[in-house]
């Protein structure tokens, strides 16, 4: 079952989500000082926080498709179409928030 509104508890996932202040610091920015590296929540560099949709990963792969694309036709239903909806509309606000930011509408 999907729960778009928990964290993942994946521990790989969340390792990797942990991880990503100090790498982006280090292969970016060219920062090596890792005790200056803040906690993910308080990041002034974090641009989103999305949800790791578990399920939808390997059906996106077998269709070839990213999981906000995913249709019936690719295999989602039930409580699959709701999650490929929520999906969308997290990747569609991120991308508007991006592109105010840059001077681009995004539809």
């Amino acid at each position: 079952m999907i729960r778009p509104t928990r964290p993942a508890l994946d521990p790989t996932a969340c390792r990797g989500r942990n991880r990503a202040p100090a790498v982006y610091r280090q292969s970016i920015r060219d920062e090596h000082d890792d005790s200056q590296v803040p906690a993910l929540d308080s990041d002034p560099h974090r641009l989103a926080s999305l949800v790791h949709w578990v399920g939808l990963g390997p059906l996106a792969a077998a269709a070839q498709k990213p999981m906000f694309l995913l249709t019936r036709a690719d295999g989602i239903l039930g409580a699959y179409v709701d999650a490929v909806r929520s999906c969308y509309r997290e990747v569609l606000a991120f991308a508007q928030w991006i592109g105010a930011g840059v001077g681009v509408e995004v539809e």
